[in-house]
């Protein structure tokens, strides 16, 4: 065999070995998306939650407040924490806290313990989103990441269609402990592909920083809580001043933090990632567009029983189109965008997820079902479209060593949305409805439903302008 032939099956043993461990951390990293969106099982199982530990709806609501208040506190944190002593740990640490999380907090014998419990749940679920993505965007290069991305995407979609089926199913056969109980045997086996699957390259610095920014992580973190319970509390009907009073305090808050990573010598988010265009319109577009198409998730279902008059079981099973299409479109669409740039799917992502909103809000009681289940899957379409070039443009923004802090920021912009969704409709459907309380119910119901979905079209809209003029450089760049 000549020394040339000897060189090309070298480098053919090289390339194959490189695509081999590129193909094991996308699947740690799709697998820990899926784990971390199967905890939509939750959901389903709040009234039976309810129900047993003798609570209030209430008293539930702070399952899941205190449940996103640590895992939005967190997320930039632990990105940085990636980011200085490698992705590695964190992912594989997250693996173990959210394992242990859930084995826990099926033993909770009060609301108080199991919001506690789902806290420490949270921290692992914190560190998987910090750390999953990043792993991904490092692994993968530019013309790559796109397609990667879209893979790891449609995992997550993967865990919103399994957690309310499997949630569903487990919760008959066994009770609502069991809904946390059954993903203990999942997380064991994907600490043991990570552990396999998660080995170099996934430091960016040689050595972690010395010095860690203690106070910048202890501001951010309490302007974020206070906005998190404040968004939260706005859907409990407490009235506006205190809401309105902590919403001050958690932008003062973080106004200050800006400030103090502006003279910060190891910063936790350095100034000039924030300063950067694209970077910041990826983390406004996250956040505007998950707040649009999330009320699916939270208002549509009170739609479908009340009005609609469908059954639990078809209400479960039409609530899976939406994650079910973009888990299918969103690798097409990362493929795209390493094809064409980000622009293309990203906005027409979201017109279609803001367009699909605008049709939701047009049905009405007695409607046929068949019309609404093509929304939802425009919707998919939509979402699906836009989720992996956001991530993909927000990472190619970035140097490969803050790639875990820029994630961990769109992870809290996204999660922010969430909340925001689940205030702003119910607060906003409310006082429609007292709007319309001369008519008869069932009209009533109708047209402030109407209102509310209109007006989060309004917002899917916003961040499609938002998305537009923040990105016409990049347009100019490849329409020269």
């Amino acid at each position: 065999m000549s020394q040339d032939t000897e060189s090309l099956d070298h480098n053919d043993g090289t390339i194959a070995a490189l695509a081999r461990r590129r193909g094991l951390v996308l699947l740690a990293a799709t697998l820990g998306m899926f784990l971390v969106f199967l905890d939509s099982a939750v959901n389903v199982a709040l009234p039976a939650i309810s129900q047993g530990l003798d609570s209030s709806i209430q008293g539930i609501l702070w399952i899941i407040i205190i449940y996103q208040l640590v895992r939005v506190a967190l997320l930039p944190t632990l990105g940085n924490v990636g980011d200085s002593l490698g992705l590695r740990p964190v992912f594989i640490t997250g693996l173990l806290l959210y394992t242990l999380g859930v084995a826990v907090v099926g033993l909770s014998g009060s609301i108080p313990q199991m919001a506690a419990l789902r806290g420490f749940q949270a921290v692992g679920t914190a560190m998987l989103w910090a750390a999953a993505p990043a792993l991904v965007g490092r692994a993968f290069p530019i013309g790559e990441r796109g397609r990667a991305l879209g893979v790891m995407t449609a995992g997550g979609s993967a865990g919103l269609i399994g957690g309310p089926l499997l949630g569903g199913l487990v919760l008959e056969w066994w009770g609502w402990p069991a809904i946390f109980w059954f993903r203990v045997p999942i997380g064991i086996m994907l600490i043991a592909v990570a552990l396999i699957a998660v080995r170099g390259g996934t430091r960016s610095h040689p050595e972690p920083s010395r010095h860690y920014d203690i106070a910048g992580a202890a501001i951010l973190a309490g302007g974020l809580g206070l906005l998190t319970i404040a968004l939260s509390l706005l859907g409990q009907g407490v009235g506006y001043a205190l809401p309105l009073f902590m919403i001050i305090g958690g932008l003062g808050l973080l106004g200050s933090f800006v400030a103090v990573e502006a003279r910060s010598s190891s910063p936790l988010i350095p100034v000039s990632i924030l300063r950067h265009q694209t970077f910041m319109v990826a983390v406004a577009r996250g956040y505007l567009g998950h707040t649009a198409i999330f009320i699916v998730w939270f208002l549509f279902p009170f739609f479908m029983e009340e009005r609609l008059l469908l059954p639990a079981a078809m209400m479960g099973v039409t609530l899976t189109v939406p994650p079910f299409v973009a888990t299918v479109v969103s690798p097409l669409s990362g493929w795209a965008s390493d094809r064409v740039g980000t622009w293309w799917p990203v906005n027409i992502g979201l017109l279609v997820a803001t367009a699909a909103v605008w049709l939701l809000g047009g049905f009405q009681g007695g409607d046929a079902i068949l019309p609404v289940i093509a929304a939802l899957a425009l919707m998919g379409l939509g979402f699906g479209l836009y989720q992996a070039p956001n991530y993909s443009s927000l990472m190619n923004s970035v140097p490969p060593e803050k790639m875990a802090t820029a994630t961990s920021m769109l992870g809290m912009s996204t999660t922010l949305g969430t909340i925001t969704a689940v205030a702003l409709s119910s607060a906003v459907f409310s006082l429609r409805r007292g709007a319309y309380e001369a008519l008869p119910s069932g009209t009533a119901f109708d047209l402030a439903f109407r209102d509310t979905v209109f007006l989060f079209a309004v917002i899917g809209a916003l961040g499609l302008a938002v998305s537009l003029s923040g990105t016409r450089q990049e347009w100019r760049r490849r329409h020269r």
